[in-house]
């Protein structure tokens, strides 16, 4: 249980939900994209976006 509110802290500072948010809506061709104005790797991205 620890692990995993540990897990969500890091995702919700790492990758706020409203950047994310924008990004998504703006004309961005790929989540890798996303992910590289974001400073995240795309594998970390899609559990970010799995957790939302």
């Amino acid at each position: 249980m620890q692990v995993k509110r540990v897990r969500n802290w890091g995702m919700e500072h790492q990758v706020p939900k409203d950047p994310l948010e924008r990004l998504t809506k703006a004309d961005v061709d790929s989540d890798y994209e996303i992910a590289d104005d974001l400073g995240v790797q795309a594998d970390y991205l899609h559990r970010v976006g799995f957790m939302y």
